[in-house]
């Protein structure tokens, strides 16, 4: 089991954009000290929501002073957590500020919430293995954390919060197609196979946050704020379709690992701009031997030790 590849939806996502950014991220563990605002971001407001929701599990939904003051308190400490990786930052509209009061307007809402829904499981960790043929020793391990497990109207569903400073209408179009929700749903799948109570699906939980910048002031605006839910179910075609793929990417980080070769994927350099990476694939030189000015290492996310 120990010598089985682990892949969660991130290295698996990041292999197939490119080999050689794997290798910097997930091989070497580095980080660019400027950092991205949108994973900021998203990693402090899932914690404000695993706080939240946390809370309202162990307490209730009766709302009392406590709930905000710890609500601000995980989001501040997972702020401040990324922030030792950061030292020249890039500053826009994504701030701790808008996040709070995002959340502020979140439980304002889905403030009826509280007449239907309870919270079963707060980031369920998962690990599951991923067979082809033989069924006595599995290709990988598929793993990865649901944001949560809750009931709607008694039914199971799981739970995924997304952010984005794109249209809602975009992102619920691409989620039908997101091989991280359909990836997710498939574990669900797998862990209450048995189960007579299943999920029902995935609930994709998105918040929008977008601003705009003066050209006279070069200040930001006030934040646009918004939410959306939209349930997503998928048939055993669908999983079939997504165990091909995955199966596909990890045999091929299986090979690239196995000879320790990570080459470049140049269509990515600068696909929705420049790939932080990529100063240190400029080089030219041998990867092992890059000069890593301006990263920083950072201690990996592995599920076992979740």
């Amino acid at each position: 089991m120990e010598n089985i590849l682990r892949l969660d939806n991130t290295k698996r996502s990041c292999f197939h954009q490119c080999p050689r950014k794997y290798y910097w991220q997930f091989r070497r563990n580095l980080r660019s000290i400027s950092g991205s605002t949108a994973l900021r971001y998203g990693s402090t407001w899932h914690a404000a929501l695993e706080g939240y929701y946390r809370f309202i599990q162990q307490h209730g939904w009766d709302f009392t002073p406590e709930l905000l003051v710890h609500v601000a308190s995980e989001a501040s400490k997972e702020w401040k957590a990324q922030e030792q990786y950061l030292s020249y930052p890039y500053l826009d509209y994504r701030t701790l500020d808008n996040c709070l009061l995002a959340f502020t307007e979140y439980i304002n809402h889905y403030s009826a919430d509280r007449n239907y829904l309870e919270i079963v499981e707060v980031e369920k960790v998962f690990e599951i293995p991923i067979y082809t043929t033989d069924q006595n020793v599995p290709v990988a391990y598929f793993t990865g954390k649901i944001d949560g497990l809750f009931r709607l109207n008694g039914a199971l569903w799981l739970f995924e919060h997304k952010t984005t400073s794109q249209s809602l209408s975009m992102q619920m179009a691409r989620i039908q197609r997101d091989p991280q929700i359909i990836g997710y749903s498939y574990a669900g799948h797998r862990l209450f196979f048995d189960e007579v109570d299943q999920p029902q699906g995935i609930i994709v939980s998105t918040h929008h946050l977008s601003s705009y910048k003066s050209k006279k002031t070069e200040t930001w605006g006030s934040p646009k704020i918004e939410f959306e839910r939209r349930p997503q179910i998928f048939t055993q075609g669908d999983y079939d379709s997504w165990l091909d793929s995955f199966i596909y990417t990890a045999e091929a980080v299986a090979k690239a690992q196995l000879f320790d070769h990570f080459p470049m994927q140049f269509d990515s350099c600068y696909h929705f701009g420049k790939c932080s990476y990529t100063d240190l694939c400029e080089q030219n030189a041998n990867p092992d031997n890059a000069i890593t000015d301006g990263f920083v290492e950072v201690p990996p996310w592995e599920v076992e030790k979740t």
